[in-house]
């Protein structure tokens, strides 16, 4: 059950199902009364002591993550029901909005996560936080990362797995957390160290949730439910679209000589720099037709002669992988290029184009995330 519903017959949480008796626990802290509000606001909260005092209800609702109700008397609707509890212990009436970055690095049994100890109630729990003012969920979830555990990750494109309700312990009937859960992954962990809101920062396994949770406890920990959710969200989306990376350079050959061959007009590649060789030629020929793609392909031939080096300097089996699975996350797209490059025996030359039409031009392979409800800040 809910924890933040768990007084709440089930039967009763709609707010279709009338409930006349229904007196819910108000919660407010003593710094967010009216009273205390009429002298100091904190620095994380607006000043509204009560709904009807919030003068922009049209803009929060049409820009919430989750759609909500507002009720006869201009008080928000928690979208998940009835919780028990009235009042507000977060910084905004209605939808909070937050991110929430799952970082996972490694493949298959080495696979981890990385959780944060939350210096408010001490669980463990995905690192996060409120979206600033002016500010888009994408950027929260990088500052946030980097704030609570010193890790940067801005340079990478996270997946956005989903904005939900997040069940806050913290949420009422008139105030809830909605969170924007999105996935980065690493080939290996990194150096990660709890701050700002975390007491401490860790990598755990990540093979399923009850791993994760066993590993949790066995520490003397707890893992916080609110995210349980979301991390079965991470490991779902992991199933369906990871599969364990080439662990060789013999094995990138296995999966990709044929495309390459059909790209380049080459023989099969049999050897590390044959593959090389193959990659800078079907990278010449992308960009020749106007394909996108090619700098992948020129990226991923220089991480392959990184892990050429790593073996002839005498580096681990481990070392090279690290460089062969980057190589190998880049060539994920390359298998249906070669149906798109067109066939003109071993010649580099491209086609003349047909006048009045554009050279074929591949679809962005990103999609620019729309900006998020900006909020005042405070750990999710």
């Amino acid at each position: 059950m809910s924890e933040t519903t768990e007084t709440v017959a089930a039967a009763l949480r709609d707010w279709s199902v009338s409930w006349p008796q229904y007196t819910p626990t108000d919660i407010t802290p003593a710094e967010l009364v009216p009273a205390a509000l009429a002298h100091h606001v904190p620095d994380w909260a607006e000043a509204a002591a009560t709904p009807a005092d919030v003068p922009d209800w049209g803009r929060r609702h049409a820009d919430a993550l989750v759609p909500y109700w507002i009720d006869w008397q201009g008080r928000p609707l928690n979208p998940h029901g009835r919780t028990g509890r009235t009042g507000r212990n977060l910084g905004k009436w209605g939808e909070n909005s937050a991110a929430d970055p799952i970082v996972v690095a490694g493949y298959g049994q080495e696979r981890r996560v990385l959780l944060i100890t939350r210096s408010d109630i001490g669980v463990e729990a995905i690192p996060g936080g409120m979206v600033d003012s002016g500010e888009t969920a994408p950027d929260t979830l990088v500052r946030e990362l980097r704030e609570e555990t010193g890790v940067d990750l801005r340079d990478r494109i996270p997946v956005i797995l989903g904005r939900d309700v997040v069940d806050d312990w913290r949420n009422t009937d008139r105030s809830w957390v909605s969170s924007t859960s999105a996935l980065f992954q690493l080939d290996a962990t990194v150096t990660a160290v709890g701050s700002d809101d975390a007491l401490d920062a860790n990598w755990w396994p990540f093979g399923s949730i009850e791993q994760l949770e066993t590993a949790v406890t066995a520490a003397g920990r707890t893992l916080y439910t609110a995210h349980r959710p979301l991390l079965q969200r991470a490991l779902d989306h992991l199933a369906r679209t990871a599969t364990a990376p080439p662990a060789s350079i013999a094995e990138l050959i296995a999966r990709h000589a044929t495309n390459l061959a059909s790209l380049s007009g080459e023989p099969y590649a049999t050897t590390g720099s044959d593959l090389i060789d193959q990659l800078r030629e079907a990278e010449d020929r992308l960009d020749q037709v106007g394909i996108s793609g090619a700098d992948d392909l020129g990226t991923a031939a220089g991480l392959l002669d990184q892990a050429l080096d790593v073996e002839l300097d005498g580096g681990t089996q481990l070392e090279q992988q690290v460089f062969v699975a980057r190589a190998a996350d880049l060539l994920r797209e390359l298998r249906g290029h070669d149906r798109r490059v067109p066939r003109h025996g071993l010649t580099r030359t491209p086609p003349k184009p047909t006048p009045g039409r554009c050279p074929p031009v591949r679809g962005g392979q990103r999609l620019i995330r729309a900006a998020q409800p900006s909020l005042t800040r405070r750990s999710v």
